[in-house]
Protein backbone atom coordinates (compact mmCIF):
# COMPACT_ATOMS: atom_id res chain seq x y z
CA UNK A 1 0.00 0.00 0.00
CA UNK A 2 2.87 2.18 0.89
CA UNK A 3 4.32 1.91 -2.40
CA UNK A 4 1.19 2.51 -4.62
CA UNK A 5 0.28 6.06 -2.21
CA UNK A 6 4.61 6.86 -2.99
CA UNK A 7 3.76 6.39 -6.78
CA UNK A 8 0.74 8.16 -6.83
CA UNK A 9 2.37 11.21 -4.78
CA UNK A 10 5.28 11.30 -7.28
CA UNK A 11 2.99 11.20 -10.15
CA UNK A 12 0.62 14.65 -8.19
CA UNK A 13 4.22 16.20 -8.30
CA UNK A 14 5.45 15.51 -11.87
CA UNK A 15 1.81 17.28 -12.72
CA UNK A 16 0.59 17.48 -16.52
CA UNK A 17 3.99 15.85 -17.20
CA UNK A 18 2.59 12.64 -16.36
CA UNK A 19 -0.37 12.72 -18.34
CA UNK A 20 -0.19 9.62 -20.26
CA UNK A 21 -0.29 7.94 -16.48
CA UNK A 22 -3.75 9.17 -16.18
CA UNK A 23 -5.62 5.34 -17.82
CA UNK A 24 -3.41 3.95 -15.47
CA UNK A 25 -4.08 6.44 -12.08
CA UNK A 26 -7.83 6.05 -12.98
CA UNK A 27 -7.88 2.11 -13.29
CA UNK A 28 -6.29 2.62 -9.72
CA UNK A 29 -8.32 4.86 -8.42
CA UNK A 30 -11.19 2.66 -9.33
CA UNK A 31 -10.18 -0.54 -7.85
CA UNK A 32 -8.31 0.59 -4.37
CA UNK A 33 -9.55 0.22 -1.10
CA UNK A 34 -7.02 1.77 1.23
CA UNK A 35 -7.86 5.55 2.22
CA UNK A 36 -4.28 6.25 1.96
CA UNK A 37 -3.76 4.91 -1.62
CA UNK A 38 -6.99 6.42 -2.72
CA UNK A 39 -6.53 10.17 -0.93
CA UNK A 40 -3.18 10.04 -3.01
CA UNK A 41 -4.71 8.92 -6.31
CA UNK A 42 -7.66 11.59 -6.38
CA UNK A 43 -4.53 14.01 -5.66
CA UNK A 44 -2.65 12.64 -8.58
CA UNK A 45 -5.44 12.09 -11.26
CA UNK A 46 -6.48 16.12 -10.80
CA UNK A 47 -3.03 16.84 -11.32
CA UNK A 48 -1.82 14.61 -14.38
CA UNK A 49 -4.57 15.74 -16.43
CA UNK A 50 -7.21 18.37 -15.03
CA UNK A 51 -8.81 18.67 -17.76
CA UNK A 52 -9.86 14.90 -18.35
CA UNK A 53 -13.93 14.19 -19.03
CA UNK A 54 -13.41 11.71 -16.13
CA UNK A 55 -11.40 13.64 -13.54
CA UNK A 56 -14.78 15.41 -11.87
CA UNK A 57 -16.96 12.48 -11.62
CA UNK A 58 -14.28 10.61 -10.13
CA UNK A 59 -13.49 13.26 -7.22
CA UNK A 60 -17.46 14.03 -6.83
CA UNK A 61 -17.33 9.98 -6.07
CA UNK A 62 -14.75 10.94 -3.56
CA UNK A 63 -16.37 13.19 -1.93
CA UNK A 64 -19.29 11.17 -1.22
CA UNK A 65 -16.85 8.24 0.49
CA UNK A 66 -17.08 7.37 4.50
CA UNK A 67 -13.45 7.74 5.03
CA UNK A 68 -12.46 11.47 6.28
CA UNK A 69 -9.26 11.34 4.35
CA UNK A 70 -10.59 10.34 1.36
CA UNK A 71 -13.56 13.18 1.37
CA UNK A 72 -10.69 15.73 2.36
CA UNK A 73 -8.30 14.77 -0.68
CA UNK A 74 -11.15 14.62 -3.19
CA UNK A 75 -12.18 18.48 -2.20
CA UNK A 76 -8.58 19.81 -1.93
CA UNK A 77 -8.03 18.65 -5.53
CA UNK A 78 -11.85 19.75 -6.76
CA UNK A 79 -11.22 23.41 -5.64
CA UNK A 80 -8.49 24.51 -7.40
CA UNK A 81 -10.16 23.13 -10.81
CA UNK A 82 -10.91 26.47 -12.52
CA UNK A 83 -11.22 24.80 -15.87
CA UNK A 84 -13.51 22.07 -14.67
CA UNK A 85 -15.82 24.39 -12.64
CA UNK A 86 -18.91 24.10 -15.06
CA UNK A 87 -18.58 20.23 -14.61
CA UNK A 88 -18.30 20.53 -10.93
CA UNK A 89 -20.93 22.80 -10.29
CA UNK A 90 -23.93 21.06 -11.66
CA UNK A 91 -22.63 17.79 -9.63
CA UNK A 92 -22.29 19.74 -6.34
CA UNK A 93 -25.28 20.78 -6.65
CA UNK A 94 -27.00 17.83 -7.48
CA UNK A 95 -25.09 16.26 -4.34
CA UNK A 96 -27.14 19.19 -2.43
CA UNK A 97 -30.50 17.51 -2.72
CA UNK A 98 -29.04 13.77 -2.20
CA UNK A 99 -31.10 12.01 0.07
CA UNK A 100 -28.03 11.36 2.46
CA UNK A 101 -27.49 14.22 4.41
CA UNK A 102 -23.17 13.51 5.14
CA UNK A 103 -23.13 14.07 1.36
CA UNK A 104 -25.11 17.26 1.19
CA UNK A 105 -22.71 18.37 3.99
CA UNK A 106 -19.75 17.69 1.91
CA UNK A 107 -20.85 19.68 -1.13
CA UNK A 108 -21.56 22.33 0.75
CA UNK A 109 -18.50 22.75 2.32
CA UNK A 110 -16.90 21.92 -1.15
CA UNK A 111 -19.15 24.91 -2.71
CA UNK A 112 -18.08 27.32 0.09
CA UNK A 113 -14.49 26.40 -0.46
CA UNK A 114 -14.89 27.71 -4.40
CA UNK A 115 -15.84 31.30 -3.24
CA UNK A 116 -17.19 33.81 -5.18
CA UNK A 117 -17.08 31.28 -8.38
CA UNK A 118 -20.03 28.86 -6.64
CA UNK A 119 -22.67 32.17 -6.71
CA UNK A 120 -24.70 30.29 -9.07
CA UNK A 121 -25.27 27.50 -6.52
CA UNK A 122 -26.61 29.83 -3.86
CA UNK A 123 -30.27 29.10 -4.48
CA UNK A 124 -29.89 25.84 -3.62
CA UNK A 125 -27.65 26.51 -0.75
CA UNK A 126 -30.54 28.77 0.06
CA UNK A 127 -33.45 25.92 -0.37
CA UNK A 128 -30.86 23.22 1.45
CA UNK A 129 -30.73 25.50 4.83
CA UNK A 130 -34.58 25.82 4.81
CA UNK A 131 -35.21 22.46 4.52
CA UNK A 132 -32.31 21.37 7.14
CA UNK A 133 -32.35 24.53 9.73
CA UNK A 134 -30.40 22.72 11.92
CA UNK A 135 -27.83 22.01 10.39
CA UNK A 136 -25.73 25.69 10.26
CA UNK A 137 -23.33 23.60 7.08
CA UNK A 138 -25.15 25.46 4.13
CA UNK A 139 -25.57 29.06 6.17
CA UNK A 140 -22.20 28.53 6.11
CA UNK A 141 -21.54 27.46 2.54
CA UNK A 142 -23.42 30.84 1.59
CA UNK A 143 -21.29 32.85 3.98
CA UNK A 144 -17.85 31.81 2.82
CA UNK A 145 -19.29 32.33 -1.02
CA UNK A 146 -19.09 35.95 -0.07
CA UNK A 147 -21.12 39.12 -1.46
CA UNK A 148 -21.31 37.72 -4.82
CA UNK A 149 -24.43 35.79 -2.78
CA UNK A 150 -26.23 38.44 -1.66
CA UNK A 151 -28.11 39.07 -4.91
CA UNK A 152 -29.63 35.33 -5.06
CA UNK A 153 -30.39 35.90 -0.92
CA UNK A 154 -32.39 39.34 -1.58
CA UNK A 155 -34.07 37.24 -4.35
CA UNK A 156 -35.26 34.85 -1.90
CA UNK A 157 -36.11 37.28 0.60
CA UNK A 158 -38.42 38.95 -1.87
CA UNK A 159 -39.88 35.97 -3.67
CA UNK A 160 -40.31 33.72 -0.59
CA UNK A 161 -42.23 33.38 2.22
CA UNK A 162 -42.43 36.13 5.16
CA UNK A 163 -41.48 33.10 7.50
CA UNK A 164 -38.40 32.03 6.07
CA UNK A 165 -37.05 35.79 6.48
CA UNK A 166 -35.41 35.28 9.71
CA UNK A 167 -33.28 32.59 8.43
CA UNK A 168 -32.51 34.29 5.37
CA UNK A 169 -31.58 37.56 7.17
CA UNK A 170 -30.12 35.26 9.37
CA UNK A 171 -27.61 34.56 6.62
CA UNK A 172 -26.40 37.59 6.27
CA UNK A 173 -24.81 38.40 9.37
CA UNK A 174 -21.52 36.64 8.19
CA UNK A 175 -21.22 38.85 4.78
CA UNK A 176 -20.28 42.02 7.54
CA UNK A 177 -20.45 44.91 5.90
CA UNK A 178 -21.48 44.01 2.42
CA UNK A 179 -24.92 43.05 3.76
CA UNK A 180 -25.82 46.08 5.81
CA UNK A 181 -27.34 47.79 2.57
CA UNK A 182 -29.69 44.75 2.06
CA UNK A 183 -31.12 44.27 6.09
CA UNK A 184 -31.68 48.51 5.69
CA UNK A 185 -33.86 47.53 2.67
CA UNK A 186 -35.86 44.72 4.83
CA UNK A 187 -36.40 47.11 7.09
CA UNK A 188 -38.83 48.76 5.28
CA UNK A 189 -40.11 45.72 4.49
CA UNK A 190 -43.94 45.11 4.66
CA UNK A 191 -43.88 42.49 6.48
CA UNK A 192 -43.43 42.99 10.35
CA UNK A 193 -42.02 39.65 10.46
CA UNK A 194 -39.04 40.88 7.80
CA UNK A 195 -38.26 43.99 9.58
CA UNK A 196 -38.05 42.11 12.88
CA UNK A 197 -35.64 39.70 11.28
CA UNK A 198 -33.80 42.22 9.63
CA UNK A 199 -33.47 44.32 12.81
CA UNK A 200 -32.26 41.21 14.96
CA UNK A 201 -29.47 40.37 12.20
CA UNK A 202 -28.43 44.24 12.54
CA UNK A 203 -28.33 43.61 16.25
CA UNK A 204 -25.77 41.11 16.23
CA UNK A 205 -23.26 42.92 13.23
CA UNK A 206 -21.75 44.94 15.99
CA UNK A 207 -20.14 47.99 14.25
CA UNK A 208 -20.87 46.80 11.02
CA UNK A 209 -24.34 47.35 11.53
CA UNK A 210 -24.10 51.37 13.36
CA UNK A 211 -25.10 53.59 10.01
CA UNK A 212 -28.61 52.05 10.33
CA UNK A 213 -28.99 52.96 13.74
CA UNK A 214 -31.29 55.92 12.75
CA UNK A 215 -33.24 53.54 11.00
CA UNK A 216 -33.55 51.60 13.95
CA UNK A 217 -34.61 54.25 16.03
CA UNK A 218 -37.70 55.04 13.15
CA UNK A 219 -38.90 51.01 13.90
CA UNK A 220 -38.56 51.53 17.24
CA UNK A 221 -41.87 53.28 16.93
CA UNK A 222 -43.12 50.83 13.72
CA UNK A 223 -47.29 50.08 14.95
CA UNK A 224 -46.26 46.17 14.81
CA UNK A 225 -44.65 44.86 18.00
CA UNK A 226 -42.44 42.15 16.71
CA UNK A 227 -40.37 45.34 14.66
CA UNK A 228 -40.89 47.50 17.72
CA UNK A 229 -39.08 45.06 19.92
CA UNK A 230 -36.27 43.97 17.50
CA UNK A 231 -35.93 47.41 17.38
CA UNK A 232 -35.56 48.24 20.96
CA UNK A 233 -32.58 45.26 21.42
CA UNK A 234 -30.47 45.76 18.09
CA UNK A 235 -30.22 49.87 19.57
CA UNK A 236 -29.22 48.54 22.63
CA UNK A 237 -26.77 45.47 21.28
CA UNK A 238 -25.33 48.71 19.45
CA UNK A 239 -24.76 50.71 21.86
CA UNK A 240 -27.25 53.32 20.73
CA UNK A 241 -27.14 56.46 22.37
CA UNK A 242 -28.16 56.22 25.81
CA UNK A 243 -29.87 59.81 25.96
CA UNK A 244 -32.17 58.99 23.39
CA UNK A 245 -32.66 55.14 23.86
CA UNK A 246 -33.53 55.27 27.38
CA UNK A 247 -36.89 56.99 27.54
CA UNK A 248 -37.73 54.66 24.16
CA UNK A 249 -37.17 51.31 26.77
CA UNK A 250 -38.92 53.01 29.95
CA UNK A 251 -41.86 53.84 27.83
CA UNK A 252 -41.28 49.93 26.31
CA UNK A 253 -41.95 48.78 29.89
CA UNK A 254 -45.59 49.67 29.89
CA UNK A 255 -46.49 48.35 26.62
CA UNK A 256 -49.33 46.42 26.92
CA UNK A 257 -47.31 43.67 24.68
CA UNK A 258 -45.11 41.42 26.56
CA UNK A 259 -42.79 40.99 24.11
CA UNK A 260 -42.01 44.96 23.72
CA UNK A 261 -42.10 44.78 27.68
CA UNK A 262 -39.23 42.21 28.01
CA UNK A 263 -37.37 44.27 25.14
CA UNK A 264 -37.13 47.07 27.09
CA UNK A 265 -36.63 45.51 30.40
CA UNK A 266 -33.37 43.81 28.72
CA UNK A 267 -32.56 46.99 27.15
CA UNK A 268 -32.38 48.98 30.52
CA UNK A 269 -30.98 45.83 32.57
CA UNK A 270 -28.14 45.93 29.93
CA UNK A 271 -27.48 49.77 30.44
CA UNK A 272 -28.05 49.09 34.28
CA UNK A 273 -30.80 50.83 34.80
CA UNK A 274 -31.63 49.32 38.13
CA UNK A 275 -33.65 52.18 39.22
CA UNK A 276 -36.20 51.78 36.20
CA UNK A 277 -36.94 48.19 36.97
CA UNK A 278 -38.45 46.62 39.38
CA UNK A 279 -37.79 43.12 40.63
CA UNK A 280 -41.18 42.16 39.02
CA UNK A 281 -40.08 43.05 35.82
CA UNK A 282 -37.20 41.55 36.18
CA UNK A 283 -38.46 37.98 37.11
CA UNK A 284 -40.75 38.57 34.05
CA UNK A 285 -37.68 39.19 31.78
CA UNK A 286 -36.72 35.87 32.99
CA UNK A 287 -38.86 33.97 30.57
CA UNK A 288 -37.92 36.24 28.10
CA UNK A 289 -36.74 33.98 24.48
CA UNK A 290 -33.79 35.89 24.08
CA UNK A 291 -30.72 34.72 26.15
CA UNK A 292 -29.20 38.20 26.17
CA UNK A 293 -32.36 38.91 27.61
CA UNK A 294 -32.21 36.71 30.66
CA UNK A 295 -28.50 37.77 30.98
CA UNK A 296 -29.20 40.75 31.31
CA UNK A 297 -31.79 40.39 34.05
CA UNK A 298 -29.43 37.81 36.01
CA UNK A 299 -26.97 40.44 35.77
CA UNK A 300 -29.19 43.20 37.67
CA UNK A 301 -30.75 40.59 39.88
CA UNK A 302 -26.82 39.95 41.36
CA UNK A 303 -26.38 43.59 42.07
CA UNK A 304 -29.19 44.00 44.21
CA UNK A 305 -28.17 41.42 46.25
CA UNK A 306 -30.51 40.25 49.08
CA UNK A 307 -33.21 42.65 47.14
CA UNK A 308 -33.44 40.42 44.59
CA UNK A 309 -35.14 37.82 47.22
CA UNK A 310 -38.43 37.30 45.46
CA UNK A 311 -36.78 36.39 42.12
CA UNK A 312 -34.70 33.30 43.68
CA UNK A 313 -37.37 30.79 42.72
CA UNK A 314 -37.68 32.29 39.27
CA UNK A 315 -33.40 32.09 38.90
CA UNK A 316 -33.78 28.39 40.96
CA UNK A 317 -35.95 27.39 37.91
CA UNK A 318 -32.90 29.09 35.16
CA UNK A 319 -30.33 26.55 36.64
CA UNK A 320 -31.86 24.48 34.07
CA UNK A 321 -30.42 26.45 30.84
CA UNK A 322 -26.94 25.95 30.18
CA UNK A 323 -26.96 29.24 28.61
CA UNK A 324 -27.70 31.00 31.57
CA UNK A 325 -26.51 28.50 34.05
CA UNK A 326 -23.31 29.85 35.31
CA UNK A 327 -24.84 34.14 35.80
CA UNK A 328 -27.21 32.05 37.62
CA UNK A 329 -25.31 30.01 39.98
CA UNK A 330 -23.31 33.80 40.67
CA UNK A 331 -26.51 35.86 41.04
CA UNK A 332 -27.83 33.54 43.77
CA UNK A 333 -24.27 33.75 45.28
CA UNK A 334 -24.71 37.36 45.60
CA UNK A 335 -28.16 37.44 46.80
CA UNK A 336 -27.40 35.67 49.90
CA UNK A 337 -28.85 33.75 52.82
CA UNK A 338 -32.14 34.03 51.11
CA UNK A 339 -31.03 32.29 48.23
CA UNK A 340 -31.25 28.97 50.49
CA UNK A 341 -33.82 27.25 48.99
CA UNK A 342 -31.94 26.44 45.72
CA UNK A 343 -29.12 24.63 47.78
CA UNK A 344 -30.59 21.06 46.82
CA UNK A 345 -30.44 22.32 42.92
CA UNK A 346 -26.80 23.61 43.67
CA UNK A 347 -25.83 20.21 45.02
CA UNK A 348 -27.33 18.43 41.44
CA UNK A 349 -25.34 20.65 39.38
CA UNK A 350 -22.02 20.31 41.68
CA UNK A 351 -22.52 16.28 41.34
CA UNK A 352 -23.05 15.72 37.39
CA UNK A 353 -21.12 19.29 36.32
CA UNK A 354 -17.88 20.60 34.94
CA UNK A 355 -14.73 22.10 37.12
CA UNK A 356 -16.01 25.22 36.45
CA UNK A 357 -19.41 24.62 37.42
CA UNK A 358 -18.61 22.77 40.44
CA UNK A 359 -16.30 25.78 41.66
CA UNK A 360 -19.31 28.30 40.79
CA UNK A 361 -21.38 26.06 42.96
CA UNK A 362 -19.17 25.99 46.32
CA UNK A 363 -18.35 29.87 45.83
CA UNK A 364 -21.92 30.18 45.55
CA UNK A 365 -22.93 28.18 48.90
CA UNK A 366 -20.19 30.19 50.72
CA UNK A 367 -22.22 33.46 49.52
CA UNK A 368 -25.36 31.92 50.77
CA UNK A 369 -23.84 30.93 54.19
CA UNK A 370 -25.13 29.42 57.18
CA UNK A 371 -28.53 28.84 55.35
CA UNK A 372 -26.53 25.92 52.71
CA UNK A 373 -26.15 23.97 55.72
CA UNK A 374 -27.21 20.74 53.74
CA UNK A 375 -24.05 21.20 51.44
CA UNK A 376 -22.15 20.54 54.56
CA UNK A 377 -20.93 16.87 53.85
CA UNK A 378 -20.54 17.49 50.11
CA UNK A 379 -18.20 20.56 51.23
CA UNK A 380 -16.36 18.10 53.48
CA UNK A 381 -15.67 15.67 50.60
CA UNK A 382 -14.45 17.90 48.75
CA UNK A 383 -11.58 19.34 50.95
CA UNK A 384 -10.05 15.97 49.50
CA UNK A 385 -10.74 16.77 46.35
CA UNK A 386 -7.92 16.41 43.79
CA UNK A 387 -9.04 19.64 41.25
CA UNK A 388 -7.18 22.26 43.15
CA UNK A 389 -10.29 24.67 42.23
CA UNK A 390 -12.82 23.00 43.72
CA UNK A 391 -11.06 21.83 45.97
CA UNK A 392 -10.36 25.52 46.84
CA UNK A 393 -13.67 26.86 46.47
CA UNK A 394 -15.01 24.02 48.63
CA UNK A 395 -12.26 25.08 51.20
CA UNK A 396 -13.71 29.11 51.14
CA UNK A 397 -17.44 27.60 51.61
CA UNK A 398 -16.59 25.88 54.94
CA UNK A 399 -15.51 29.03 56.48
CA UNK A 400 -19.18 30.59 55.87
CA UNK A 401 -21.80 27.33 56.15
CA UNK A 402 -20.22 25.32 58.80
CA UNK A 403 -21.04 27.14 62.32
CA UNK A 404 -19.10 25.27 64.75
CA UNK A 405 -15.47 27.02 64.34
CA UNK A 406 -13.37 24.56 65.91
CA UNK A 407 -14.69 21.85 63.60
CA UNK A 408 -13.62 24.32 60.33
CA UNK A 409 -10.22 24.64 61.69
CA UNK A 410 -9.29 21.49 62.16
CA UNK A 411 -10.78 20.53 58.71
CA UNK A 412 -8.95 23.15 57.51
CA UNK A 413 -5.35 22.81 58.68
CA UNK A 414 -4.07 20.38 56.29
CA UNK A 415 -5.03 22.64 53.20
CA UNK A 416 -2.13 24.81 54.10
CA UNK A 417 0.07 21.79 53.67
CA UNK A 418 -1.27 20.75 50.05
CA UNK A 419 1.02 20.39 46.93
CA UNK A 420 -0.17 23.32 45.28
CA UNK A 421 -0.68 27.31 46.48
CA UNK A 422 -4.19 26.95 44.72
CA UNK A 423 -5.16 25.05 47.82
CA UNK A 424 -2.82 26.82 50.43
CA UNK A 425 -3.92 30.33 49.92
CA UNK A 426 -7.28 29.81 49.93
CA UNK A 427 -7.01 27.85 53.11
CA UNK A 428 -5.17 30.71 54.71
CA UNK A 429 -7.66 33.33 53.63
CA UNK A 430 -10.46 31.25 54.95
CA UNK A 431 -8.65 30.87 58.38
CA UNK A 432 -7.81 34.83 58.82
CA UNK A 433 -11.13 35.71 59.97
CA UNK A 434 -10.80 33.01 63.33
CA UNK A 435 -8.29 35.20 65.02
CA UNK A 436 -6.74 33.82 68.01
CA UNK A 437 -9.20 30.36 67.72
CA UNK A 438 -6.92 29.53 64.93
CA UNK A 439 -3.61 29.13 66.68
CA UNK A 440 -3.32 25.90 66.04
CA UNK A 441 -2.40 26.91 62.34
CA UNK A 442 0.67 29.34 63.39
CA UNK A 443 3.20 26.75 62.31
CA UNK A 444 2.30 25.97 59.14
CA UNK A 445 1.39 29.68 58.41
CA UNK A 446 5.34 30.17 59.19
CA UNK A 447 6.38 27.80 57.05
CA UNK A 448 4.31 29.47 53.87
CA UNK A 449 6.58 32.55 54.72
CA UNK A 450 9.50 30.60 53.47
CA UNK A 451 7.46 30.24 49.86
CA UNK A 452 7.28 33.77 47.84
CA UNK A 453 4.27 33.55 46.45
CA UNK A 454 2.03 31.72 49.65
CA UNK A 455 4.00 34.96 51.85
CA UNK A 456 1.53 37.63 51.21
CA UNK A 457 -1.68 35.51 52.47
CA UNK A 458 0.31 33.51 55.11
CA UNK A 459 1.68 37.52 57.04
CA UNK A 460 -1.82 38.77 57.02
CA UNK A 461 -3.19 35.54 58.67
CA UNK A 462 -0.25 35.39 61.23
CA UNK A 463 -1.27 39.40 61.87
CA UNK A 464 -5.13 38.72 62.10
CA UNK A 465 -4.42 35.17 64.07
CA UNK A 466 -1.35 36.28 66.67
CA UNK A 467 1.69 34.78 66.72
CA UNK A 468 2.98 33.96 70.81
CA UNK A 469 5.85 31.36 70.44
CA UNK A 470 9.03 32.18 70.34
CA UNK A 471 10.35 29.32 68.08
CA UNK A 472 8.16 29.94 65.36
CA UNK A 473 8.99 33.81 65.57
CA UNK A 474 12.72 32.77 65.31
CA UNK A 475 11.65 30.81 62.31
CA UNK A 476 10.18 33.63 60.73
CA UNK A 477 12.94 35.64 61.62
CA UNK A 478 15.19 33.51 59.32
CA UNK A 479 12.90 34.27 56.22
CA UNK A 480 14.83 36.54 53.90
CA UNK A 481 12.59 38.90 52.94
CA UNK A 482 12.96 42.28 55.27
CA UNK A 483 9.16 42.45 55.51
CA UNK A 484 8.89 39.41 57.25
CA UNK A 485 11.74 39.79 59.92
CA UNK A 486 10.00 42.98 60.50
CA UNK A 487 6.97 41.72 61.69
CA UNK A 488 9.16 39.01 64.10
CA UNK A 489 10.59 41.59 65.68
CA UNK A 490 7.81 43.39 66.44
CA UNK A 491 6.04 40.09 67.86
CA UNK A 492 8.93 39.09 69.80
CA UNK A 493 8.96 43.45 71.41
CA UNK A 494 5.38 42.63 72.21
CA UNK A 495 6.36 39.08 74.48
CA UNK A 496 8.83 41.20 76.23
CA UNK A 497 11.02 39.38 79.00
CA UNK A 498 9.33 36.13 77.33
CA UNK A 499 11.39 36.20 74.21
CA UNK A 500 14.87 36.48 76.10
CA UNK A 501 15.70 33.40 73.76
CA UNK A 502 15.49 35.15 70.92
CA UNK A 503 17.96 37.73 71.67
CA UNK A 504 20.99 36.20 70.13
CA UNK A 505 19.73 36.57 66.77
CA UNK A 506 18.29 39.89 67.39
CA UNK A 507 21.41 41.69 68.09
CA UNK A 508 22.98 39.61 64.76
CA UNK A 509 20.39 41.83 63.68
CA UNK A 510 21.46 45.16 64.61
CA UNK A 511 23.95 45.68 61.38
CA UNK A 512 23.82 44.39 57.82
CA UNK A 513 20.70 44.50 57.08
CA UNK A 514 18.09 46.57 55.97
CA UNK A 515 17.39 49.79 57.79
CA UNK A 516 14.04 48.83 58.73
CA UNK A 517 15.24 45.16 60.20
CA UNK A 518 17.70 47.47 62.07
CA UNK A 519 15.64 49.25 63.77
CA UNK A 520 13.14 47.09 64.45
CA UNK A 521 15.43 44.53 65.70
CA UNK A 522 16.79 47.31 68.30
CA UNK A 523 13.60 48.33 69.24
CA UNK A 524 12.67 44.81 70.36
CA UNK A 525 15.94 44.35 72.38
CA UNK A 526 14.99 47.26 74.43
CA UNK A 527 11.86 45.25 75.35
CA UNK A 528 13.32 42.30 75.93
CA UNK A 529 16.15 43.70 77.71
CA UNK A 530 14.87 47.08 79.32
CA UNK A 531 17.82 49.24 80.83
CA UNK A 532 18.16 48.62 84.57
Amino acid sequence: MRTRTGAAIALAQIGPAAKDAEPIVVASLKKETEASARSALLGAVAKVNPDSEQTVPLLLDGIKDDDDQVRHAAINALVPLRAARSIALPGLVALLKSENPAHRQRAARALGRLGPAASEAVPPLIEAARTSPADPAFANAVSEIGPSALPAVLAALREGPAENSERLLGLLRGFGAPAVPVLAEALKHSSPQVRASAARALGGMGRDARPQIDALFVLASDSEPPPRAAALRALAELEADQNKLRPLLEAALRDSVPSVRSAGAAGLAGLGGTSSLSTEALIELLGDDEPAGRRSAIGVLARLGEKAAPAVPALTEQLSDPAVQLPVIAALGKIGAPAAPAVPRLLEIEKNGNEELRVAVFTTLGGIGKGASAALPTIYTKLAESEPDVRAAATLALGSVEPDAEKVIAALLPGLEAETGRVRRPTAAALLKFGEKARAAVPRLVTMLERDTDRGVALLALRAIGIRSVPDLLRALAVREPQVKVFACEKLAELGPEAHEAVPRLKELTSGQPQAVIEAARSALTKIEPAN
